[in-house]
């Protein structure tokens, strides 16, 4: 059985990853925590760029790295120019443990290894633990960590966009940033975001170590959802009701998302955007073109609905 450092969980935004994560956590040696952005940035994965990287993703104060929207509302920009993690989970928030990390550290792979120190010394976590990165963003460092860490191992899950916009119409409605944004403008960024992540993700697809999945199959079948994906990237593990008491599992949501949902899975996730959206709105999504800088181009959120699965139209997706 291959025995990976890290599993990476890639998606667009509101498609599941947190939900994944904590059902992955009944699978030891997974273990999963906040969020951690260790991908969201490609060029830490190089040798040649690892540490200037590392270093302006320290020096930024945010907790978290999320897309965010230049002053003039006009160009919204989807990938931040600074790797910003999780420090305070991995026991980076001190400037000497800054600089410690800076000089103990010359790859990605050593910066791994000693996450996985730290996360068992304060954490309780195995010493052979699997760390998951569940943040949506992380999707954008996939095509090159796949080459660089050629054991990694990832579960691309995927949602229909069209029930994607109407989870994170609700979820901005609170944040400032999005405040001012019409409704067409936040499905617009929306949209945007979940076919650049998506499309990243998809770079991979055809590594014996990705596998996808669908978002309304690990809601309507959770366990037998994801020991199927486990067992497609050859990690057949057994499941475990409970976890070690002993491993303390942090799964936080990023700071903002306070309409996140919390209650007991169901299918009213499913098809939810036939209360929420209109016909026009469906249509305005599925007629538009998204152009990013190279190497990602021109996306269609109609074609990657397709490729998918799932219709571009307003009827609903069928589930059984």
């Amino acid at each position: 059985m291959s025995s990976p450092s890290l599993l990476v969980i890639a998606s667009g935004s509101s498609s599941g990853s947190h939900l994944l994560a904590r059902l992955l956590c009944h699978y030891p040696p997974i273990c999963a925590g906040p969020e951690l952005q260790i991908l969201s940035q490609p060029s830490l994965v190089s040798p040649d760029t690892y540490h200037q990287t590392l270093e302006q993703g320290l020096r930024n104060r945010s907790e978290f790295s999320i897309p965010f929207i230049h002053p003039t509302k006009n160009h919204m920009k989807l990938v931040n120019n600074r790797l910003i993690s999780n420090r305070r989970f991995y026991g980076c928030e001190k400037e000497l443990d800054k600089r410690r990390l800076m000089e103990k550290t010359t790859s990605f792979q050593e910066f791994l290894q000693r996450l996985k120190e730290n996360l068992s010394q304060t954490k309780g976590w195995p010493q052979d633990a699997i760390i998951v990165d569940h943040a949506p963003m992380s999707s954008i460092g996939l095509p090159e960590a796949s080459k660089a860490i050629p054991d990694l191992k990832c579960i691309h899950i995927v949602r229909d966009l069209r029930d994607v916009l109407a989870s994170m119409r609700q979820r901005r409605s609170i944040s400032r940033q999005f405040e001012e944004f019409t409704s067409t403008e936040m499905d617009d960024f929306t949209a945007q975001q979940w076919c650049l992540l998506n499309n990243s993700a998809n770079q991979i697809e055809n590594s014996s170590n990705y596998v996808r999945i669908r978002y309304e199959e690990l809601v309507l079948n959770p366990r037998k959802t994801v020991a199927d994906a486990l067992s497609a990237i050859s990690l057949d593990f057994p499941f475990h009701a409970q976890r070690d008491t002993s491993v303390k599992i942090e799964i936080k949501k990023q700071e903002g998302w306070k309409n996140s949902p919390n209650q007991k899975v169901s299918n009213k996730s499913i098809n939810r955007f036939r209360d929420e959206l209109s016909k026009e709105e469906v249509n305005h999504i599925f007629t538009s073109k998204f152009t990013f800088e190279a190497p990602y181009g021109t996306l269609c959120p109609a074609d990657l609905q397709k490729s998918y699965g799932y219709p571009t139209d307003f009827e609903p997706t069928a589930f059984t």
